[in-house]
């Protein structure tokens, strides 16, 4: 095991024999080639880093088009139990919560829901 290794963003927390399945993309090519066997990258979430969903940062073209992505990414979110907050074109710059798991993606929807 490695000690948790500064990568930009994303820390390096793990090394770990290679198992069938995983991405050759995962695979530490360095200890490969020094003879030291398979071995797999594998990285720790940022603690203290939630994604942000910001009804401006939305693609879409129109104001439907906004709050379906927005659904859509609370509950890919909420799935997953990864921390966010949901930004609303109303919201003041400290009012968006931060919350994870699928009861928090369904306030989240509940919000869009009542969205003018």
């Amino acid at each position: 095991m490695a000690d948790n290794i500064d990568k930009g963003k994303t820390t390096l927390s793990d090394w770990i024999i290679m198992s069938k399945g995983e991405s050759l993309a995962r695979v530490s090519w360095g200890h490969v080639a020094r003879g030291q066997g398979m071995f797999t990258k594998h990285f720790a979430d940022p603690v203290g880093h939630e994604q942000t969903l910001d009804y401006a940062d939305m693609p879409g073209a129109h104001h439907e088009q906004k709050l379906a992505q927005l659904a859509h990414g609370a509950l890919t979110l909420g799935q997953l139990d990864v921390p966010f907050q949901m930004r609303l074109p109303n919201d003041t710059p400290t009012s968006a919560a931060v919350g994870d798991g699928e009861t928090f993606a369904q306030a989240c929807l509940l919000r869009l829901a009542k969205a003018p």
